[in-house]
């Protein structure tokens, strides 16, 4: 299978994964969404590299590598960082827990 439509297969798998996630309103379906994303989103991640591993010659291929790894870290650090504060401005999201009489 060509790898970039694996990979297009892949990233429309964790999209629909990050959309269920976010849309569920239980944990029966924000665990399998999670799982998806988890899965798919591995997989997006992996494909690039083995493509490029398979293209590019070994004296380039460690300072490559390490561009892409460095990038998905600042890229996972800065959705982590950034989510807080998102979810922060739109406070009418959030749930206020019954009280139990």
């Amino acid at each position: 299978m060509q790898p970039r439509i694996l990979l297009s297969a892949t990233l429309a798998a964790t999209a629909a994964g990050q959309f269920a996630l976010f849309t569920s309103t239980s944990l029966a379906t924000a665990l399998p969404a999670a799982v998806t994303i988890g899965m798919f989103g591995s997989m997006s991640e992996v494909i690039p590299l083995t493509a490029i591993q398979r293209v590019i010659r070994g004296a380039v291929l460690g300072r490559i590598s390490a561009v892409f790894l460095t990038s998905e870290a600042v890229a996972g650090l800065g959705g982590s960082v950034n989510a807080g504060g998102l979810r922060r401005a739109r406070p009418e999201q959030q749930r206020i827990p019954r009280e139990i009489s």
